[in-house]
């Protein structure tokens, strides 16, 4: 289980089939004074389930005095966590993976009594997505323990620059009936494939002029 607290925390009864919990996903794309890209500023919307386990959870392991510090040490944690795993996040131009830099601005909130963690992921260099060399994303737990699917019914991807005139397209996973079966079959406790999740998460492109 890749994301570490959800291992932590969850001490429930064995249940079949992933996902086992949910994100909703609101991303803002970065860019500098010259309208290049410098990363993606990702908010994670944990499921009202989940949300609650983690504040009960929290109230007796998580270390400091107020909510806020506690939050702060749960936030710091999951970053952590998700450090080893690229955070997730897989960026790509023009089909070329990109290089991350590090995280900044992390912070875990209580967001319509869900927890929501927010951190922006920085790019090792800024690039120019075009129309020819698009910009190319996927967010997404690799074991599918996790589903993480672009919030419904909001302005889900936006950019932060009047410099940026782009054009976005998110395209739905869409697996195979033998790879839903496979994740279908998994208990809470079993590992999937390690590329499972990729089948599942979304692809995000933006080209810009």
């Amino acid at each position: 289980m890749l994301l570490g607290l959800l291992c932590w925390l969850l001490m429930l009864h064995p249940a079949r089939a992933h996902p086992h919990a949910w994100i909703d996903l609101q991303v803002r794309v970065l860019s500098d004074a010259q309208g290049q890209v410098t990363g993606l500023r990702q908010y994670w919307l944990l499921d009202p389930l989940y949300s609650m386990i983690l504040l009960e959870e929290m109230r007796e392991d998580a270390h400091g005095d107020t909510l806020q510090e506690k939050l702060n040490d749960i936030g710091g944690r999951m970053i952590r966590n998700l450090k080893d795993y690229a955070y997730f996040t897989e960026m790509a131009l023009n089909g070329k993976p990109l290089a991350v830099r590090g995280i900044d601005n992390h912070r875990l909130n209580i967001e319509r009594s869900r927890l929501q963690l927010g951190f922006d992921l920085l790019l090792a260099q800024p690039v120019t997505p075009t129309a020819q060399a698009p910009l190319h994303y996927q967010i997404y737990d690799p074991t599918y323990y996790i589903e993480i699917l672009h919030e419904a019914d909001t302005d889900a991807v936006s950019w932060d620059s009047a410099r940026l005139h782009c054009q976005l397209q998110i395209k739905p996973p869409n697996p195979s009936p033998a790879l839903v079966a496979r994740a279908a079959a998994l208990d809470i406790n079993e590992i999937s494939d390690p590329d499972l999740g990729k089948h599942f998460a979304e692809f995000v492109e933006l080209r810009c002029e």
